[in-house]
């Protein structure tokens, strides 16, 4: 067949060329004419095999392939105990499965907004003339989606800060991993020697002895899970400044003088930037990240949204306290914040929130109350989900 075909064409070419003058006069004989016409054929013939042949080769790999493949239902009726999920060398229990390549029954439809319910929450409650601001910033961590209500609201940070600080201290163990064991010494401060003269005043002492030599681990612990300010003067003093400013900058944060300037502001949208990177492993290792998170979820505060979410699901938090005074005596602003990465299994998401008024109860309440409003909707949204259809394959 092949052959019939080229031996028409050629036997137009022919008839084109006579037709057009450009008959040549050298004849050449019906054998010679065949010859070509099989050679050219023959090497169609080749080629058409080759590619056939390469055709199977593929088929045959990539049917191995994926034979060998895992499918993973991404549903909640068998959720997976974040701290039974490993990997070949590791076990991450707190950074994105995604990226720690464990395999975890995760929600992957998009949590609709309840940006309204907060809202409405936000603008009743303001009504009291004790809470001056309220700004909130959501973020569904297994696909991205989030709204923020006052997200552009510039607040202190105040101990939240210690979060970059975290991440400035594992940042430098990458590339040195005996910086963690090296050794500090307390020598005391004019703050702890005060305090320790006024028990009356209500402000939380430091765990760290005048005279005792901390590792820099020990003090990245206290630092977070206690908001241990004088362990984090230490370790501020060891990184200094300028590697920390490069830090903040890179993630679009603030730029300290220092550890208590108030120039120092964030937005709530601003400051989610160090928590996803921890949970995405962008700018941390798999392992420092999973460190990080993992003291974050040992912090010692119990109330707002730790207090909201059930006890049995792990969170990963950092709270922070700013208080403007008039006089000894006298406040004029009170600023209480909190953001968390709340290990929901079948939907982890990432909530922030930060308040300014004159009344700390009041606002320890509005850290509460959000933190419950969200985690009751996330929970009702995942339980209306059509699970079944909900599939993904872990490449």
């Amino acid at each position: 067949m092949i052959d019939t075909f080229l031996q028409t064409k050629f036997d137009e070419m022919a008839e084109k060329k006579l037709s057009n003058g450009i008959h040549k006069n050298n004849h050449v004989s019906p054998v010679k004419k065949r010859l070509r016409i099989l050679r050219v054929s023959f090497m169609h013939l080749m080629i058409f095999s080759g590619i056939v042949l390469i055709l199977v080769i593929y088929s045959a790999i990539t049917s191995k392939k994926l034979n060998g493949e895992k499918s993973v239902h991404l549903t909640s009726e068998n959720p997976v105990d974040r701290q039974d999920i490993n990997t070949q060398d590791e076990k991450y229990r707190f950074i994105n499965p995604k990226y720690s390549g464990a395999e975890n029954h995760i929600l992957y439809t998009q949590i609709m907004s309840f940006k309204n319910t907060i809202e409405t929450y936000c603008q009743k409650t303001q009504k009291d003339q004790s809470i001056r601001h309220i700004s909130v910033y959501f973020r569904d961590l297994s696909n991205d989606f989030w709204f923020g209500i006052n997200e552009n609201e510039k607040f202190a940070p105040a101990s939240l800060s210690k979060v970059p600080i975290l991440i400035a201290v594992l940042q430098k163990a990458e590339n040195d991993p005996a910086y963690l064991h090296k050794k500090l010494q307390f020598n005391g401060s004019f703050e702890q020697d005060y305090l320790a003269q006024h028990p009356e005043i209500q402000q939380d002492r430091s765990c760290l002895v005048k005279g005792k030599q901390y590792t820099i681990e020990e003090l990245a612990d206290y630092m977070i899970t206690r908001s241990d300010n004088e362990a984090t003067k230490l370790i501020m003093a060891d990184i200094g400044f300028p590697y920390l400013n490069a830090l903040n900058k890179k993630l679009g944060y603030f730029e300290p003088q220092n550890a208590t300037s108030s120039s120092n502001l964030i937005t709530v949208k601003n400051y989610s930037a160090f928590f996803r990177s921890l949970y995405n492993s962008s700018i941390l290792s798999k392992k420092m990240s999973d460190k990080a998170l993992e003291i974050l979820s040992r912090t010692n505060y119990s109330k707002g949204i730790r207090q909201a979410v059930p006890s049995d699901i792990t969170i990963s938090q950092k709270f922070g306290e700013r208080d403007t005074f008039l006089s000894a005596t006298e406040v004029a602003i009170m600023q209480l914040h909190q953001a968390a990465i709340v290990y929901l299994n079948e939907k982890p998401y990432f909530l922030c929130i930060m308040t300014k008024g004159n009344d700390k109860q009041k606002m320890e309440k509005i850290l509460f109350d959000i933190g419950k409003i969200t985690y009751n909707e996330v929970v009702r949204q995942v339980n209306a989900m059509n699970k079944p259809q909900l599939i993904r394959d872990i490449e």
